[in-house]
């Protein structure tokens, strides 16, 4: 599954072709390409670029849910 796939609703993307980390509020297919509607995270200001294939390949996306796969022995309830 390429970035396209991962980017939907509530993921954070960052790379070199945004000013600062957006928040994915909405995403709409453009034939190959691919319009990423979202919210800056540093900013709160809205974002709406339109990226082509090889430009999603330069996108970083987090992770939909943070994994829950640390070691149990280093956990301590403070």
């Amino acid at each position: 599954m390429g970035v396209e796939g991962k980017i939907k609703l509530g993921v954070t993307v960052s790379g070199p072709l945004l000013p600062e980390p957006i928040e994915v509020l909405a995403v709409v297919p453009l034939g190959a390409s691919l319009k990423v509607i979202g919210r800056g995270m540093k900013t709160g200001k809205t974002h709406d670029p339109i990226f082509s294939e090889e430009q999603l390949a330069q996108l970083t996306v987090s992770a939909e849910q943070e994994p829950f796969d640390g070691d149990a022995a280093l956990f301590r309830l403070g």
